[in-house]
């Protein structure tokens, strides 16, 4: 996803620090995203991520912010936001898998914190599926780059609605 605003930043500055890993195991952890079913529901393959998908949620939360006319500081952690509000949370879904079809879900519970306090929370989502062709890296890693795109098309405006509203 290029950070590319919509808008020239007009809202000014918001901190985004690394989200967490609150994803279930069956769903995948680390580097693993899902599985590859046959016809009969059978595993036969793994699907993995060659980053981080805690680290492109993280940065798909910055990046959306961008594109809606933010200033954004990534932070290590929450408490290094100062005065400017900071989104954190944890990424509770980054999976995908294929048995019919191709698909992936991404899904953040992201709270925004104002000089260390949690003043609201926004639930963001992201969903994409494609009939399977060739089964290839490329063609999932489309899938994923849809969902995503989904999740910051939708997160971005929430989270920009929640920001903006205090300060009106």
């Amino acid at each position: 996803m290029p950070p590319v605003p919509l808008r020239p930043p007009v809202f000014g500055q918001v901190g985004v620090a690394r989200l967490g890993d609150a994803r279930k195991p069956e769903q995948g952890t680390g580097v693993l995203l899902g599985t590859i079913r046959n016809g009969w529901g059978i595993t036969t393959a793994s699907v993995l991520a060659n980053q981080d998908p805690v680290m492109w949620v993280t940065e798909g939360v910055a990046r959306s912010l961008i594109a809606e006319g933010f200033t954004v500081q990534r932070l290590a952690s929450p408490a290094d936001g100062g005065d400017f509000p900071v989104i954190s949370g944890t990424v509770i879904r980054a999976s995908g898998g294929l048995q019919d079809s191709m698909d992936a879900h991404v899904s953040a519970l992201l709270n925004i914190q104002q000089r260390g306090n949690v003043v609201a929370r926004v639930n963001c989502d992201g969903y994409a599926s494609k009939v399977a062709w060739t089964v290839s890296a490329d063609e999932y890693r489309t899938v994923f780059e849809a969902a995503m795109d989904d999740f910051a098309k939708s997160c971005g405006p929430k989270l920009t609605k929640t920001l903006t509203e205090g300060t009106q």
